[in-house]
């Protein structure tokens, strides 16, 4: 009797290793590292070549690595994994004090464009200062053909070069690349002509060369761009989304903008909305210095909800050229958000001023809204100590 109970408690029969190979690697997924899921494969035989057809990778340097250089590591996981086609592909080089370069990623980005089929994510920290300085390293970045959505952060002396062999990323349709650089030129044709689905772009680099940059796309559905381009030029009938840092100057045509988020000087000569949407869901606009905002706000006829974080360094310049604008009419609803940027030298007024500018900021609401109806209008101000 006890013997049938100990085997009713603890079959000997292992039932986790006789299911289909699909459930076990939904398992080894949600162990969320790939080196994880390698380790399974001392559990007995039928686990020994599990994980290397998980049609995921997922690599993390982090504090609990091997031992042994995580590059190595890269380097062995993508020679000994077997699946030809990977969902997901992701390097993580967590550890800024691990040196890494260009041509040691640069296989990486090859075995990526031949197998990923879903997300490829290279995310690699920017090099510490107390290191060596280094030269601008190139690294090519062939024809993910397969690849839908690709995320790289890269050092700052990266120099991404698309493959000059040409291709194209047939179905991409999200671009982020954070750091690095690029030629203008280079840039111009990777998003407008080499992407043909793009929807989501997502620019943070520095260019090696002062040139302009022209996006014209018929399915961009939104852009955030922060690039030291002299000029750049946006033709997106579709754009919903734009988000634009320290832009030179800019030319714009998007009809179906609906969210504008504007960091930096606006000035009508520099920067143009040739075909723009009047009416706009959200417009949020920062600038870090003494700039009125209003030849921005009239560009504008409806807004839902309107952000300002600006820099007031005299209350009487604020008061007599911001809160004078009053053409503008927000319905239904206006969520009116003043951040009051005030010198450290200055605390004792910034108290003050933020009673005074809640009082001044409902005066200047109320001629935009309409006095009937279920349109409100709120408004709130912050004073905050710039260090």
């Amino acid at each position: 009797m006890a013997d049938d109970d100990h085997r009713r408690h603890f079959p000997s029969e292992d039932r986790l290793s006789s299911l289909p190979d699909e459930l076990l690697h939904v398992i080894l997924l949600r162990l969320g590292s790939t080196c994880a899921a390698a380790r399974t494969s001392v559990l007995s035989r039928r686990w020994r070549h599990l994980w290397a057809d998980v049609p995921e990778i997922v690599l993390v340097r982090g504090p609990d690595a091997p031992p042994d250089s995580f590059h190595d590591v890269v380097d062995a996981t993508l020679d000994a994994h077997a699946a030809s086609t990977l969902e997901r592909l992701l390097i993580c080089v967590s550890d800024a004090s691990e040196s890494i370069t260009s041509g040691r990623a640069a296989p990486w980005l090859r075995i990526a464009a031949e197998r990923v089929a879903g997300a490829l994510l290279l995310l690699v920290p920017p090099r510490l200062s107390s290191l060596p300085p280094v030269a601008v390293q190139e690294l090519e970045l062939p024809a993910c053909v397969r690849a839908k959505t690709i995320t790289f952060k890269l050092q700052d002396i990266w120099l991404l070069r698309p493959a000059p062999a040409g291709g194209v990323f047939t179905a991409l349709t999200a671009l982020t690349i954070l750091y690095g650089r690029m030629e203008g030129s280079e840039l111009t044709a990777l998003v407008s002509t080499r992407c043909p689905c793009l929807k989501d772009v997502r620019l943070r680099l520095t260019l090696v060369d002062a040139s302009d940059v022209s996006i014209r796309y018929d399915t961009l559905r939104s852009l955030w761009f922060c690039v030291n381009s002299p000029l750049i030029e946006v033709v997106a009938p579709t754009l919903e989304k734009l988000c634009v840092y320290y832009a030179f100057k800019a030319h714009f045509s998007v009809p179906m903008l609906s969210e504008l988020v504007w960091i930096g000087d606006y000035a009508n000569d520099s920067h143009q909305f040739v075909n723009v949407s009047r009416s706009l869901q959200l417009l949020h606009i920062r600038r870090d210095q003494r700039w009125a905002p209003t030849s921005l706000l009239e560009k504008f006829s409806q807004v839902d909800e309107l952000n300002l974080i600006i820099c007031i360094p005299r209350v009487r310049w604020y008061q007599q050229n911001l809160l004078k604008t009053n053409r503008i009419s927000y319905d239904p609803v206006l969520y009116f958000t003043l951040f009051l940027l005030m010198g450290h030298d200055r605390e004792q007024q910034a108290n003050k001023l933020s009673v005074t500018n809640q009082i001044h900021a409902k005066r200047y609401l109320s001629p935009m809204c309409s006095a009937g109806g279920n349109n409100k209008a709120s408004a709130s101000c912050f004073s905050e100590m710039a260090g």
